[in-house]
């Protein structure tokens, strides 16, 4: 994990992306669909975190990063962090963006504890809202209760 924003902070990784082998999962116009794509001489991922703002900061700050090949879900699963706003309907959180790389990239893998470790997560954030913030995420029940 690397933790910054501008050129300067990903000294290390950037010159890890000189030598070949990363790629980005990134949703930017020129990224290709992961699903459809040759990913063979990919060896590691980077992904962004943050707000979109500030992950789109990055992603523009940085032309090392917009220089590796960069990927992007053509098919994304629905999200289930429905706390947060987003600003796409298809939008994910970074971990449900690593959870379905995973899916697509290793198959085999058993995933069932990232999703039960997002579940709780949103699970959690709606247990501690107030009662009238938290009506803004749920669904409509029929009983009136929540």
């Amino acid at each position: 994990m690397e933790v910054g924003e501008s050129p300067d902070d990903f000294d290390e990784v950037s010159k890890r992306a000189r030598q070949g082998g990363l790629a980005v999962l990134f949703p930017s116009p020129e990224s290709e669909p992961l699903e459809t794509a040759d990913i063979s001489g990919v060896r590691e991922w980077l992904v962004i975190d943050g707000t979109w703002r500030k992950a789109n900061r990055i992603w523009l700050s940085n032309p090392w990063l917009q220089a590796l090949p960069s990927y992007h879900f053509k098919v994304p699963p629905s999200s289930v962090y429905r706390v947060r706003k987003a600003p796409r309907e298809d939008s994910l959180a970074t971990a449900e963006a690593i959870r379905h790389l995973l899916q697509l990239t290793h198959p085999e893998l058993d995933l069932g504890p990232l999703q039960c470790g997002m579940d709780a997560l949103v699970e959690r954030q709606l247990a501690n809202m107030p009662v009238e913030a938290r009506r803004h995420h749920l669904p409509p029940s029929t009983d009136g209760s929540f």
